[in-house]
Formats: structure tokens, sequence, C-alpha cells
């Protein structure tokens, strides 16, 4: 169950630096809904800029939702290296 919480973590934290990436490069807006709101911008200087509006709260709630799935097949998996008995 642990392993699925961190699987979880480390792919929205891979999505969220590819948004990152997107709106810094282009210059614009990426919003998600409750968790994340990435703001890329082109300064007075020229240079492209990013700000981060994150709902910390949103983000743990993706985590757990995405986790969930991965925790139940381990429940019902027996053990390690065990087949799936669904």
């Amino acid at each position: 169950m642990v392993c699925s919480l961190a699987i979880c973590t480390g792919l929205s934290v891979i999505g969220a630096l590819v948004l990152a990436a997107v709106a810094f490069s282009q210059a614009i807006t990426v919003c998600i809904l409750l968790v994340a709101t990435f703001r890329g911008f082109v300064d007075e200087g020229g240079s492209h800029a990013l700000t981060v509006d994150a709902a910390w709260g949103g983000v743990l709630a993706s985590v757990v939702l995405m986790a969930a799935p991965l925790c139940v097949m381990a429940l019902m998996g027996g053990g390690s290296g065990g087949p799936w008995r669904g």
C-alpha cells in the first residue's frame, strides 16, 4: 500500500512538472480545478516566468484517489509475488 502511494505521488509530480514546463514555455495559464494553477508569462525584460498556486488539500485528495485502486488490488492480491485473485 505504501508503494501505491509512492507511485501515485511520483506520477503527480511528473504531471505537475510537465504542466509547469508547458505553461512556462508557451506563456499560458494551465488550471486544474481545485488542485493547481500554473501561470506562465513574459516579464518586462522579455524572459519567460512562471507562478504556481497549489491547493495542497486538492493535491493530497487526487493522490489518494489515484492510489485507492492500487491499494485495493494489493489487499486482494494475497501477498508479495502471489497471483491476483479477483
